[in-house]
């Protein structure tokens, strides 16, 4: 375990370098002094090479302490771009014979640039981060000591105030995923939307195709392929280039499709494009969705795993007092001092007392379950088809990376099973809904629970149906390095058990509260739950199977009339 987080720890901490090291030389940039210079040449050039080909080739003058120094650096890194929009709107900003401000370096005035860096690119850091944090936390958590793991049977009832370092590490961890999901969706997602949106009015111009090729990036993960495409127009008067396809960049595997793409825009082809009026530097030849923009999404699973992690992080712990008080009533139904013995009233879960009957809710809804279902499917295929997509790439390149694919089979086949449990809670959805009313809603032992239930919808499909007052003790302790819990069922009192359609359909039974049993509470790491359990057998279909929870109070306690 140790070496396989290691793994995760490495890369992170080696991307966290090299993107340390970028964002720090463009930082120290940031204290050079400002002085005036004058551009004496500045041109767009376009590089043979296949990542970022277009460069900013520029002259300018300027004078430092009384010294007259020229320089040809851009900025700091000779930066090379993707996107000829992008550069033509530099290169604006300086037009030849025109002043402008350059940035010196104090220790060798021969150094200087007109363009410092942004310090945005830091935010990059967060997600090899998430490597960092997988890492250096599974090794913290691997050699966590085992000494600590706690007996169930000697966990007390009522345990510790938990400390907060643990839902600290936990908050920080899932808020890089989210804030990562956030800055990605927005350049991958939003943006391009927006101006898919935007795009829809801009007036359509006629262009000329100056070159056409695929560049290939290469990398130790393989080769992708991307659309380039250099087109000049006229705008006002005024001639532009652009080698904008769409408004989704980036790269992908699949050559044909690109090749597919390119034959459709020769050199010199006359073509229409479609020009921003408010900035005619941009312009686009595809101004339409596409199913690249379905990449877009991959940043919600990020969002979902660090919204999902730090709610249940953050939440507040369920041990919560009574929503109403309640007095100890004495023989003749006075009220009397709560004592020691009944001092774990403060772990009764929430109820609002009542002595009407009550139509219960189900612990869970169906909607919520298929909704649920859906969301952990959608994580988990999501992360895994990222290196489905990395094995299949590799297999169609001939290359195939046998290790890779057999360690992804086992992430697959929960895949299929994560789409199986989604398919299998939609066909439930059309099951028949179980209607259950009790008397009260929250009893004290030794008290009579009477029980109702309807069927309601395709009921002919039921052929039969049980019903059940349970309850059950949960314990959560560590075993190891792992959190367990731990479930008991102490008591279970059958109330109906037929295969009659018509008990099927509606029904009803009475049962006394065991008195000589626990009742209902909810700790930090205990709980006991008592709830009437429902179920019914459908051939060749989800079987119904529905929980509802009641509230068992200690047999000398009930709420006070005048306060509910």
């Amino acid at each position: 375990m140790s070496l396989f987080f290691s793994v995760f720890a490495a890369f992170g901490i080696g991307f966290v370098y090299l993107i340390g090291s970028d964002v720090f030389a463009t930082a120290q940039t940031y204290s050079w002094d400002a002085a005036p210079c004058t551009i004496d040449s500045i041109r767009i050039d376009e590089q043979h090479s296949e990542n970022s080909p277009f460069t900013i080739a520029v002259n300018y003058r300027y004078s430092y302490q009384g010294r007259n120094y020229t320089s040809s650096s851009f900025t700091a890194d000779d930066a090379r771009y993707d996107d000829y929009t992008e550069v033509q709107h530099l290169v604006e900003l300086y037009p030849v014979g025109g002043q402008a401000t350059c940035y010196v370096n104090p220790d060798d005035p021969r150094q200087a640039v007109l363009q410092r860096g942004s310090l945005w690119l830091g935010f990059a850091v967060l997600f090899p981060m998430i490597f960092v944090a997988i890492g250096l936390g599974g090794i913290y958590f691997t050699w966590r000591g085992g000494s600590k793991s706690k007996d169930p049977a000697r966990t007390p009832i009522v345990s510790k105030k938990k400390g907060l370092n643990g839902k600290l590490i936990g908050a920080g961890f899932f808020g890089i995923f989210a804030v990562v999901g956030l800055i990605a969706g927005w350049f991958l997602l939003v943006k391009p939307v927006m101006q898919v949106i935007d795009a829809r009015s801009w007036p359509a111009v006629p262009c000329v195709v100056e070159s056409s090729k695929i560049r290939s990036h290469s990398s130790d993960d393989g080769t992708t392929y991307s659309v380039d495409i250099l087109y000049r127009y006229e705008f006002d008067g005024r001639t532009y280039k652009s080698n904008r396809y769409e408004f989704i960049g980036g790269s992908s595997g699949g050559r044909s499709g690109k090749e597919k793409i390119i034959r459709q825009y020769p050199r010199g082809a006359k073509k229409t494009c479609y020009v921003n009026p408010d900035d005619p530097a941009e312009a686009v030849l595809q101004r339409g969705l596409s199913w690249m923009f379905l990449l877009g999404l991959l940043p919600l699973v990020f969002s979902a795993v660090g919204f999902g992690g730090l709610y249940f992080m953050l939440r507040s712990d369920r041990k919560s007092k009574p929503s109403l008080p309640l007095r100890a009533i004495g023989e003749r139904g006075r009220a009397a001092p709560i004592d020691i013995a009944v001092a774990s009233l403060e772990f009764l879960p929430k109820f609002e007392p009542s002595d009407e009957p009550v139509t219960l809710k189900p612990t869970s809804s169906r909607l919520g379950k298929l909704i649920g279902a859906i969301v952990f499917a959608l994580i988990w295929n999501g992360i895994t088809s990222i290196f489905v997509y990395k094995v299949v790439e590799s297999h169609m390149s001939g290359r195939p990376e046998w290790f890779l694919t057999l360690f992804m089979i086992p992430f697959v086949a929960v895949g299929l099973g994560c789409v199986g449990f989604v398919i299998y809670q939609f066909l439930a959805m059309f099951n028949p809904t179980v209607q259950v009313t009790v008397n009260r809603n929250a009893l004290a032992q030794g008290e009579a629970l009477d029980v109702a239930w309807d069927l309601v919808g395709r009921t002919q499909m039921v052929t039969k149906m049980r019903v059940w007052l349970q309850g059950r003790e949960e314990a959560t302790y560590r075993r190891g390095t792992n959190t367990v819990t731990d479930k008991h069922v102490f008591t279970e009192i059958e109330l109906a058990n037929t295969d009659n359609p018509a008990d099927i359909i509606g029904g009803a039974g009475t049962v006394d509260i065991p008195v000589d049993t626990m009742h209902s509470f909810v700790a930090s790491n205990n709980k006991i739950i008592w709830s009437l359990h429902v179920t019914g057998e459908i051939p060749r279909w989800p079987d119904i199977k529905v929980e509802y929870p009641i509230v068992v109070l200690p047999a000398s306690v009930t709420p006070a009339p005048e306060e509910r």
